[in-house]
């Protein structure tokens, strides 16, 4: 099994209150990638996420699906950046 797959641990505050979150390899790290281009640290960036999906998470969603919805969004919005630009000839 790739080391993506991997589980790991972490811990942030929520709604004031530490609590942990379980997440793949993968997503921890495109997590601390994207507050990193933000200026932000990971757990800044996870407290913004849960102050703007507070109607999710109050219907049910787990914090730990708001994070991984919100990297795949990340990553579609890049794809669809890229598809827009078109690629420079070198010469």
């Amino acid at each position: 099994m790739s080391s993506s797959f991997e589980r790991i641990t972490r811990y942030a505050k929520l709604s004031g209150r530490r609590n942990s979150l379980r997440l793949e390899r993968y997503y921890w790290d495109a997590l601390d990638s994207l507050a990193r281009s933000r200026g932000q640290t990971t757990s800044e960036l996870i407290e913004a996420l849960e102050r703007q999906n507070t109607a999710a998470l109050r219907s049910g969603a787990s914090m730990a699906s708001v994070l991984r919805v919100f990297v795949a969004e990340q990553h579609r919005a890049l794809a669809a950046l890229r598809q827009r630009v078109p690629a420079t000839a070198e010469g």
